[in-house]
């Protein structure tokens, strides 16, 4: 079940094969997501209010960046697809699950907006808990839909037989004799 030979090298091969890769499409994430902040303070402190389609169509494209980033990096790593592919799987994905992939970026959101109404006390988290784990869950809530329209787990040859295995080591007490 995957690649053979030590950690370390296995380590070394994909942090070759996928740093340089994600380089371009991070820093133009990260650049989007300061203009996103940028536009939010510019708001915050027009003289006047924005109306309601501005700020609507600030929030509208805000999804489309938060769908895209979060339905891009498991592609990215897992595939080898070039851009036009993973665009068009991110379109059809989140037309099918919709709901699914909304309730994720809520997530998101919400927990962004925790990490910054609650800076003092949330700064103590932030090395533990900052952004992987509000990925890591937001990812766990389609991950079932994801691997059912990627066949991820068919194709890396992952089996969900360590239940069975471990049932079959509990019943087994012969070395209680």
């Amino acid at each position: 079940m995957g690649d053979q030979g030590n950690w370390w090298t296995n380590y070394k091969k994909s942090f070759k094969n996928n740093a340089l890769k994600s380089l371009l499409p991070g820093a133009l994430f990260g650049l989007f997501f300061g203009m996103f902040l940028f536009m939010f303070y510019i708001m915050l402190n027009a003289s006047t209010r924005p109306s309601a389609g501005t700020i609507s169509l600030y929030l509208f494209t805000l999804y489309l960046l938060t769908v895209i980033h979060t339905l891009f990096w498991p592609q990215f790593v897992l595939f080898e697809q070039n851009l036009l592919s993973r665009m068009r799987n991110i379109i059809l994905f989140t037309a099918k699950y919709l709901w699914k992939v909304t309730k994720s970026v809520l997530f998101q959101w919400l927990w962004l907006a925790a990490m910054v109404l609650l800076a003092p006390l949330t700064l103590v988290i932030i090395p533990f808990l900052g952004f992987w784990f509000m990925l890591f869950v937001s990812q766990f809530m389609i991950y079932e839909e994801l691997n059912y329209e990627l066949d991820m787990e068919n194709l890396y040859g992952i089996h969900h037989d360590f239940d069975e295995r471990y049932i079959e080591e509990e019943e087994d007490t012969s070395w209680k004799d």
